[in-house]
């Protein structure tokens, strides 16, 4: 668990449709880096439960993303998502499988959560 000092992870998304849901892990993480995507867009039912990947540069640090798409459950049908982040300064090594990380990291928020 060393590891976790070297990066901060913030959990984002939708919640009662068009409004963002965040949670951050540390009072250095600065909301305004994070450029929200709207999955919604080319969203529909069946892409429910479908997941991405993605990595962001910025000044100083990357962001390493994994995105599901999730019912948002206070608007029943809608579709909308929640995207799990690793901020990871430029130079900082990690000794550990990312993608891993990712997974692992989402499905707990999801689990305590996201209803399924």
């Amino acid at each position: 668990m060393r590891e976790m000092a070297k990066f901060s992870y913030v959990v984002d998304g939708t919640c009662d449709g068009y409004n963002t849901n965040f949670l951050k892990s540390s009072k250095d993480v600065d909301k305004s880096k994070f450029d929200l995507i709207d999955v919604n867009k080319g969203s529909n039912p069946n892409t429910k439960g479908k997941s991405c990947y993605s990595i962001s540069l910025q000044k100083g640090i990357y962001i390493l993303s994994k995105i599901q798409i999730i019912r948002d459950g206070k608007r029943s049908k809608s579709i909308g998502f929640v995207k799990f982040n690793l901020i990871i300064p430029i130079g900082i090594k990690l000794n550990t499988n990312i993608i891993n990380l990712l997974d692992e990291g989402l499905g707990i928020y999801t689990d305590e959560y996201v209803d399924s």
